[in-house]
């Protein structure tokens, strides 16, 4: 075949290798889950840092992602413990605007995976859909 195509002869062990065999499998798909159907219906969070600092002594970049708009929004925080802050400043937000968050998902990471956070959106009525970084998502 490869004479045909390139035009020159090469000589191919027939023999099968392991790493050859694992390197050409495919995973199966992590599935699919129901998109949001308005705006604020879904939100992602992480926090990232620490960076040197920044602006105002600020180390950590907190990240809201709105699924159905695609709308990002951030805020620079000094510590970690400012979570709590920044996550009740964007509920608001939502609700401003007239809509209300449903599920919210986050990476599992102690910042937010804790008893204020969990207070904030309970006192909200979300469930806390937390995730760990490349599971399966629930359904």
């Amino acid at each position: 075949m490869l004479e045909k195509e390139l035009g020159t002869c090469i000589k191919l062990d027939i023999e099968l290798r392991e790493p050859c065999i694992y390197g050409k499998a495919h995973r199966l798909s992590f599935g699919s889950r129901k998109k949001a159907s308005e705006p604020g219906e879904l939100i992602s969070a992480d926090v990232c840092g620490p960076f040197d600092e920044l602006f105002q002594k600020k180390r950590y970049l907190v990240v809201f992602k709105n699924s159905f708009t695609k709308f990002r929004s951030d805020c620079l925080i000094k510590e970690k413990s400012e979570v709590k802050k920044v996550l009740e400043h964007r509920l608001a937000h939502t609700r401003t605007w007239g809509y209300s968050v449903k599920e919210f998902l986050c990476c599992n990471g102690g910042e937010i995976d804790n008893n204020d956070v969990r207070e904030i959106l309970d006192s909200n009525g979300k469930a806390d859909s937390t995730l760990h970084p490349r599971t399966k998502w629930s359904q």
